[in-house]
């Protein structure tokens, strides 16, 4: 057993080496490949990745000190972002990674070694992709999903540009595996603890309000089913219990215009392309629209996706390449909607939070770009768990949403 788990664990450095060089040689096509290198949607002030390394380049040329605010307010007021008026709230208007992305460009004058953080960053989350979905499911499926976030192209491509979403991952699969850990095994390291703190600290400072609905996920994760099995004396979990429920109410009480304001940012930035897009007709507005939730799942997990589109940035490379992650998209929706759960609180609750984003941000897939790990997790199960039946019963059903998105994108361009 012991030598199992050990082979299991080398595989997994394996993978994360193999990631981090196919990365790293991705970041060299980049940097090769001229003006689609400056952001992974092509130039313009208006995308958040040419706008955080744009910012922090004008800091890390005329910033007298590292904490020269009005050089930092300066630096992203002239593209419209007014980040430094909102230093006195940091958890409220999410200004960590701009305060990051400064920081590392400063010392270094590149912002290549932010793409380089972000590359490390995503590296690092496989081993927290693999270690929760072991607590949860079990090593196999632990290794497929870690694999196919190591070797999908969507993955390697978006982390060597200047987003936040690798960071966010990392924090998110790090809470999901220690939330999940307590769960299973009612005890958690005293490191544990502290980083479990230090990770929910850093995605407050990112993520601002949608951050406390993930941290009671965790709660749930953690307490929820197991409570009539924990070792801990009742006593020591009540009081967890209650003083997590004082903590949690009074975070939501305190950021409560946060979260109202960054689901209106989120509903009206999406309702701004729901007339024209071509996907407006899975979009959930209403109660009434429930039915559309596969649907909308399937295709979120697909986005960027439009075939035949104009090769302009490397985000419609993968928007035409991203036809490989139809039988994921598949497999997925099929294991979240029809496939028996090993435990379905843990299930339900990262599908719960996953489509939160779907339903307020289906059409701006950068926003839960960090969550995709979550359907690759619920693909590997279904693929390495179900009869060989169900695995005809995918293939069918990707070729046949395959000749759907041909024909519809084929009309399109006519």
């Amino acid at each position: 057993m012991k030598q199992t788990s050990q082979c299991f664990e080398k595989k997994l450095y394996q993978i994360m080496l193999a990631a981090l060089l196919i990365r790293l040689a991705m970041m060299g096509m980049i940097i090769l490949s001229g003006p689609w290198g400056e952001s992974f949607l092509g130039m313009g002030s208006d995308h958040d990745d040419w706008r955080y390394l744009a910012g922090g380049m004008y800091f890390s040329e005329h910033a007298k000190s590292l904490f020269d605010v009005a050089t930092f307010t300066e630096a992203y007021g002239q593209y419209g972002d007014w980040v430094g008026h909102n230093l006195n709230n940091p958890f409220g208007k999410a200004v960590l990674w701009y305060l990051i992305v400064c920081l590392v460009m400063y010392v270094t004058k590149t912002k290549w070694t932010v793409i380089l953080l972000n590359i490390v960053l995503a590296v690092v989350s496989i081993k927290y992709i693999y270690k929760f979905t072991e607590l949860a499911y079990n090593k196999k499926t632990a290794l497929l999903a870690s694999k196919l976030y190591a070797f999908l192209p969507y993955p390697i491509v978006f982390c060597c540009f200047g987003y936040k979403e690798e960071l966010v991952m990392l924090c998110t699969f790090y809470l999901l595996y220690v939330a999940a850990k307590f769960r299973y095994f009612t005890r958690l390291k005293r490191s544990e603890w502290t980083f479990m703190f230090i990770a929910a600290i850093i995605l407050m400072g990112i993520r601002s309000g949608i951050s406390l609905i993930f941290f009671v996920i965790c709660g749930i994760i953690m307490f929820y089913k197991g409570i009539k099995s924990i070792k801990h004396p009742k006593i020591k979990i009540a009081i967890i219990v209650i003083l997590s429920t004082i903590v949690g109410i009074a975070l939501l009480v305190k950021f409560q215009e946060v979260i109202l304001h960054k689901m209106r940012a989120y509903l009206g930035e999406s309702n701004e392309s729901r007339e024209s897009s071509a996907i407006s007709f899975l979009m959930i507005n209403k109660i009434t629209d429930i039915w559309k939730v596969p649907f909308s799942y399937m295709f979120s997990i697909l986005m960027p996706f439009s075939l035949f589109a104009e090769l302009n940035s490397w985000s419609s490379v993968i928007s035409n390449i991203n036809v490989c992650m139809i039988p994921i998209a598949v497999g997925a929706t099929l294991d979240i909607f029809f496939k028996r759960k090993s435990d379905r609180i843990v299930s339900w609750s990262c599908f719960a939070y996953y489509m939160i984003y779907v339903i307020t941000s289906l059409n701006i897939f950068r926003q839960y770009a960090s969550l995709l790990p979550i359907s690759l997790i619920a693909f590997s199960d279904y693929y390495l768990n179900e009869s060989r039946d169900n695995k005809k019963m995918l293939i069918l059903i990707s070729l046949f949403v395959l000749a759907i998105l041909i024909a519809f994108y084929s009309l399109r361009k006519l």
